[in-house]
Formats: structure tokens, C-alpha cells, sequence
């Protein structure tokens, strides 16, 4: 029996799903690795099969209510409730109600605050600070996350992955700089060999859908399957190839911002000067400033960040996006070689074989899946991909 796709509801806290909702259309969704991602369902309001609008009133509460869009077990993307848009016009009654990804709560509504303080307390003082010596970046983005769950009120449903062995790696946050949980993991990833991030949402048992949580996935520095491959034929069950070459951010030399002012400003410096000293046709020099971490005074993690920003934007950044079958056939009911959307994972390394296409030269490349978004129809959906090291 080919699996439903369905949209529930769940309680943010605790994560029981308590309601199967109507939706119109394909609910449209959006994840990634390092980022939070969304969901917007369009919900039909009346009766006979509709959302009564008392009950729209309740579950499209701002952050009471995470939202779930899912093809037979599989979830596409779990989304906290946001936003709820309902137009009075003359046509059928529908409202949609905008969802942000699970780091949406952590980049905008918590914050990185020692769970020892308390409130009434100077966030100013040292006992508001956290400080993480002799450990792994994957394992301070646990730790944060693991802290501020344990503050009060700050319950969520989030499976984390156990420590690593001890490490190099410090740092130092300070309560008085009020910054948000997911500014701070954001900032792990971007660093040189950042880990990647992901919050994956699942249900506890597929079987009974009765109750959701997050994975929290963190790379090594890298997520997903490296060595053994997904496959997709260009043709078959991958439709359509979609290709975008962005340098707006392409950057050989960059300088990272810390702490202070004038002379006594923290700076850090990388220059790489292999494209603009090419022998022939060199690239111009091109130099950025990176201003987000302006409360640091730490040499070495500023370091890290300059060498960061190099390494990823030294040339222009080339994507990819793949038009997938979700059920891994031809579209005319043949299975092919390629996968289900439920054996794929952010991260993940697939081999797309390319001919006769109108702008990619024919061969076989492998790239990383690093985001799903819709495609066309329900039985379709668009893997974002990049390149592979």
C-alpha cells in the first residue's frame, strides 16, 4: 500500500501528537544542514472535512504547536508554529500557518545562559557565563544544547549524541552578551573543520506516530554516508538538474572581526593567494570582513573562523538542485536503481550519472545532499546539493 502523506500536530513541549490535520496542496518545506529551515501548510477552514476555526484558533498558536509534514513515516520537516495568514477574499477559506525549523526556536528565543543562574540575578555576573575547556566542537554544541534544556521551562523533546573523548578546543560565553543559543552553534559550524548540524525530527515509534522528538546530528566534521553512495540517472528517477554558481562571497583574503576598537581591535587575518597569483588569467584579489563576532577576544577562534570563511568561499559556491522522485521509480511505476526519500539523510553522498543535458557536461558526478525543499508534485522532492571535498 503506497504510504499517505499526512500533516499532525504536536505539542512543542512534549511532543505527543495530538491531532491529523487537513491541508490543501503540497505543504511547502525547506531543510538543511546549518539551518533552520520551515514549513508553510495551507489549511482549509469550515466543516465536512475542513479545520473548524475554533480549532484553528488553538493549534495554529504561536510556538504552543509544531507541525509535522510527513509521507508514510517518513517527515519531511517538523516546524514550530509561527505565523498563521488568513486573506478574506471571495474564494474557498484557507489560512496558512508558517512554520520555523526546531534551530528557529533556539536562534531566536534562547538564549546562552548558564542553567546555574537564576532569575532576579545580574546576568552580568560570572555565575551567567558557561566555559568549556579540553573538548570537541561537536561536543560544545551538545553541552550548549544540553544546558540550556536543562534551565527552567526550557523542556523540549531533543535526543543528543553522547560526548566525544577529550580535545583541544575552548570556549567562553559570556551572559552578559544575551546572544542566542543558535547564533553560537551557527558559529561552531563556520569555524575551520566545523561540525554540521543538523536537528532531524522523527517519530519515537513509526508504528504508532503517537509522540515526535529531534535528533540533534553533528558531523564529524561532516554528516551523512561518505562511502557508499546513492545513485540517480538523469532521465530516470532525477527529472530535472538545476545549476547556480554564486561568488557574492568569494573571498581570498579575510579579516575576522573580535572585540575592541581602533588599536585595540582583536583581528584575525587569512589570505590565500592561489587563485589571484595564477599564471595566465589570475582572479582579482578579493578581500571581506566578517563582523559577527565583534564580543570575541580569542586569537584562536578567531583564527579559526578566518581560516573558515576561506576555506569555503575561496572560490564560488556551486549547487545543484535534483528533482526526485520520492519513491525511487522512473515516474511511469518502474523501480530504478535510486532511493526512497526515507533512506536518504542530510549529508549524505549520491552519484548523479548526466547526459545530454542542456548546461551540465555528461559524466558522473557525486555530491552532497545538504538540503530537501518541494518539487513539483507530492511524489517529487528537490535535493539541494554541493560539491564533494
Amino acid at each position: 500500500m503506497e504510504p499517505q502523506h499526512k500533516v499532525y500536530i504536536a505539542n512543542t513541549v512534549t511532543g505527543q501528537i495530538v491531532m491529523d490535520a487537513p491541508f490543501v496542496g503540497v505543504p511547502r518545506y525547506d531543510t538543511r544542514l546549518n539551518s533552520a529551515g520551515g514549513l508553510t501548510v495551507t489549511v482549509p477552514l469550515g466543516d465536512n472535512g475542513a479545520m473548524p476555526k475554533e480549532l484553528m484558533e488553538e493549534f495554529a498558536n504561536s510556538w504552543r504547536w509544531t507541525w509535522l509534514y510527513c509521507y508514510g513515516s517518513y517527515i519531511f520537516q517538523a516546524g514550530i508554529a509561527v505565523t498563521d495568514r488568513f486573506v478574506d477574499n471571495d474564494g474557498p477559506g484557507t489560512a496558512d500557518v508558517g512554520c520555523g525549523g526546531l534551530l528557529h526556536l533556539f536562534s531566536n528565543k534562547r538564549l546562552v545562559i548558564n542553567k546555574d543562574w537564576l532569575e532576579g540575578q545580574n546576568v552580568a555576573s560570572p555565575v551567567a557565563d558557561l566555559s568549556y575547556n579540553n573538548l570537541t566542537l561537536r561536543t560544545i554544541a551538545k553541552r550548549m544544547i544540553e544546558n540550556d534544556l536543562d534551565r527552567p521551562g526550557h523542556d523540549l523533546p531533543i535526543v543528543l549524541p553522547p560526548d566525544d573523548p577529550p580535545d583541544t578546543h575552548q570556549r567562553n560565553y559570556y551572559g552578559y552578551d544575551l546572544a542566542s543559543v543558535g547564533e553560537r552553534l551557527l558559529q561552531l559550524t563556520q569555524v575551520i573543520n566545523g561540525p554540521e548540524i543538523e536537528f532531524r525530527p522523527r517519530f519515537v515509534d513509526p508504528e504508532t506516530k503517537l509522540y515526535m522528538q529531534w535528533e540533534m546530528r553533528i558531523g564529524n566534521p561532516r554528516l551523512g554516508m561518505l562511502s557508499g553512495m546513492h545513485q540517480w540517472d538523469y532521465g530516470s528517477a532525477l527529472s530535472h538538474l538545476d545549476y547556480d554558481r554564486d561568488g557574492s562571497q568569494q573571498s581570498m583574503a579575510h579579516f575576522q572581526k573580535g572585540a575592541g576598537s581602533e588599536r585595540a581591535l582583536w583581528v584575525s587575518y587569512q589570505d590565500d593567494k592561489s587563485l589571484s597569483q595564477l599564471s595566465g588569467y589570475p582572479y582579482p584579489e578579493l578581500e571581506t570582513v566578517g563582523t559577527d563576532t565583534t564580543s570575541v577576544e580569542d586569537g584562536f577562534v578567531l583564527q579559526e573562523r578566518a581560516d573558515g570563511y576561506v576555506a569555503t568561499h575561496g572560490k564560488a559556491i556551486v549547487t545543484w538542485d535534483a528533482t526526485v522522485r520520492i519513491d525511487g521509480t522512473d515516474g511511469q511505476g518502474r523501480q530504478t536503481v535510486s532511493p526512497t526519500v526515507d533512506l536518504i539523510n542530510l549529508g549524505d553522498t549520491g552519484m548523479f550519472q548526466v547526459t545530454n543535458h542542456r548546461r551540465i557536461l555528461d559524466g558522473n558526478y557525486p555530491r552532497r545532499i545538504i538540503g530537501l525543499t518541494n518539487g513539483p508534485d507530492r511524489m517529487s522532492t528537490r535535493l539541494v546539493l554541493s560539491p564533494t571535498a
